[in-house]
């Protein structure tokens, strides 16, 4: 009931970001324009290269959504021919919906450390307001599903439930290859920090790698297609890393690390957690430590201009971090009040 209640509050303060960007948004990057035809044709794996094709729960979604009928149609600033603005508005709408379920997770994993339904909306509202919801995530590609899954994700692995974050973890690599990837590093790093239970991070760890082997084995060996071979080039992988250009780092300073607001507000409440009670949260330095790791990761995949809006998909993980520090802080500045009320 909580949920649900959180869900439809978020949706209520949120829908002017959809109808912004169902308005204004013109795709100009050519990945809309990959994914259109998995729209059209889910489960087509002849449609799109690599590694888009991969990518079908976002497909499979937003068929369903166009499926259905649901349509607003109103004069918007896209317009393409070969663009069925049926089909536009339907992937929109999918990843706000993504987006309002990763922000009603985070706020569930706000209100599990602290007990408040206050701070679970300050969470989901953080994750709402994240640079990217208006600039990558409500933009017809696979953003607003893939936060979804990371928030979910999130949510399992705190809540320390074995078999469904194992069942998730596998299915998303049908969604974004990178989001096991991401949650082997956070229990790597909460392994190295001395963060929650061991022997579950090394679970966690175990199957996310897993997972990830079975994308790699999926795209080489059970379903290859061709496109972008050099992603699984360590040559390339090591050139890009070794050799970075200018445009890859311009992108890291102002998409990789300026874009990153909710991250900034998570480790300003930290740090200020920290000079009043010397004490920073060993979950908070592994998502750090594990955001940090995946900018690496998207460098050395060449994906420069990419950096920011991938490692963002950690911003639901922050949006809670913050929530959470800041009723910590706010518990830690009350008075108890001396004498008779």
């Amino acid at each position: 009931m909580r949920f649900l209640l959180r869900f439809s509050l978020l949706l209520i303060a949120s829908y002017g970001l959809f109808y912004f960007s169902y308005k204004y948004y013109v795709p100009i990057h050519a990945d809309f324009y990959r994914y259109y035809p998995m729209y059209q044709r889910p489960l087509d794996f002849a449609v799109a290269g690599a590694p888009f094709i991969y990518r079908q729960v976002s497909a499979v979604v937003t068929h369903a959504i166009y499926l259905t009928g649901i349509f607003y149609p109103k004069e918007i600033s896209f317009a393409d021919p070969a663009i069925d603005q049926h089909m536009f508005f339907a992937a929109l709408l999918a990843n706000y919906l993504g987006l309002v379920f990763a922000a009603t997770l985070s706020g569930s994993v706000a209100e599990r450390a602290t007990g408040s339904f206050a701070s679970s909306l300050v969470a989901g509202l953080l994750c709402l307001l994240s640079f990217h919801s208006q600039t990558a995530v409500i933009a017809g590609m696979t953003d607003g599903i893939s936060w979804m899954f990371a928030a979910a994700l999130y949510l399992l692995y705190v809540q320390r439930r074995r078999i469904p974050f194992a069942a998730l973890v596998a299915l998303a690599i049908f969604q974004r290859e990178i989001i096991p990837l991401a949650f082997a590093l956070i229990a790597a790093f909460a392994l190295l920090v001395g963060s929650g239970d061991r022997r579950y991070n090394a679970f966690v760890l175990a199957c996310s790698v897993l997972s990830f082997a079975a994308y790699l084995v999926l795209r080489d060996y059970v379903l290859p297609v061709p496109g972008n071979e050099q992603q699984m080039s360590l040559a390339a992988i090591l050139a890009n890393l070794l050799s970075p250009d200018a445009v890859s780092l311009q992108a890291v300073i102002f998409q990789g690390f300026l874009s990153q607001n909710v991250v900034f507000i998570a480790a300003a409440i930290e740090i200020a957690l920290w000079l009043r009670m010397r004490t920073m949260s060993r979950d908070f330095v592994a998502l750090i430590l594990a955001f940090a790791a995946i900018v690496v990761i998207a460098l050395a995949d060449g994906i420069g201009v990419n950096v920011g809006r991938i490692a963002g998909m950690l911003s639901p993980a922050f949006a809670a971090a913050a929530a959470i520090a800041l009723f910590r802080l706010e518990k830690s500045s009350r008075r108890t009040p001396i004498g008779p009320a």
